[in-house]
């Protein structure tokens, strides 16, 4: 019995292997469109703040908060977070997504035709998606717990954005497969390459070092970088809000939206004041994990005393 499981152990873990080296060219070929739009993102902030002030600067420096951010993209990019992610959850959330995604039947709900209409919609519905997972991020414990390894950032720079703890993946991925079943598939809507680019190089330059608002664009179309450098700072007056990934439309409707005109941008004290992002990255990406876990078994044992005590009433 035991050699058995022995094997099937092994067996899996050769299997994992395998699967993991036949992805690899297309590991790389995610690192080379990555280096690309990091690369643009960085070129256009240098030219707006000059050397002194830009990203690159920062990454160089390698300073704690700096190392984080490229251990994050590290195994974000090369898929290891992936794993990292389906073991810290147990499989269940792969497999669960697994099931609904073929439940669908791999269609979308509601066809459209024209890819770039299709593109449209689906970036529109997905960042309003996204728009309520964040605020439901900064609302509930556990998610809080994950989300708070990508705000502990003590210094903004480029790459910040992609500063996010393996297990935020599969918890956003419950929230995109809304726009994914109702409009398309998202290897569909990537076909527009130039679309898709822009919105990754958008959110690369928002966290910049760029303190512009962008004018009416920023107040009115576009989240500027003045606008979530705001919803990454420290100070109480920036707490919940300015949500908005892509669109300011979202934060406007509901009340979340924060002028970042008057306000000096370039002094914003950045990271949080009761987490250390500047953590060893395996201690720091365990120590997040861990604290994922307490939050979300208080809340399972809460939940189910609150239940108990309503059967027996």
């Amino acid at each position: 019995m035991i050699d058995s499981l022995f094997n099937w152990i092994l067996s899996k873990l050769a299997r994992g292997f395998d699967v993991y080296v036949e992805s690899l060219p297309s590991m790389a070929s995610n690192l080379g469109w990555y280096l690309l739009v990091v690369s643009v993102a960085l070129g256009l902030e240098y030219l707006s703040v000059g050397w002194s002030a830009c990203s690159l600067k920062k990454i160089l420096a390698l300073s704690g908060s700096v190392r984080n951010d490229l251990f994050a993209i590290f195994l974000n990019l090369s898929s290891i977070g992936n794993y990292i992610a389906i073991m810290m959850t147990f499989s269940v959330l792969y497999f669960a997504l697994k099931a609904m995604r073929q439940a669908s039947g791999g269609e979308p709900l509601i066809p459209i035709g024209n890819v770039w209409l299709a593109t449209l919609v689906f970036v529109l519905l997905a960042d309003f998606v996204m728009y309520w997972f964040h605020r439901f991020a900064h609302r509930w414990q556990a998610f809080w717990d994950v989300h708070a390894y990508h705000h502990s950032a003590e210094e903004m720079t480029i790459i910040s954005g992609s500063r996010e703890h393996p297990l935020f993946f599969p918890l956003s991925a419950f929230w995109l497969l809304v726009p994914t079943l109702l409009i398309a598939r998202q290897p569909d809507v990537g076909l527009i390459f130039l679309f898709i680019f822009a919105t990754r190089l958008h959110g690369l330059l928002i966290h910049s070092n760029i303190t512009s608002d962008w004018g009416w664009v920023g107040r009115w179309l576009l989240v500027s970088p003045a606008m979530h450098r705001m919803h990454h700072g420290q100070a109480e007056d920036f707490h919940d809000t300015n949500f908005g990934s892509l669109l300011t439309a979202w934060d406007r409707l509901f009340g979340t939206w924060k002028d970042p005109r008057n306000i000096d941008i370039a002094r914003i004290k950045v990271g949080l004041a009761d987490i250390p992002g500047n953590e060893p990255p395996w201690s720091y990406l365990l120590n997040t994990y861990t604290r994922f876990l307490r939050s979300l078994t208080r809340f399972v044992l809460s939940l189910v005393g609150r239940t108990s005590a309503t059967s027996s009433n």
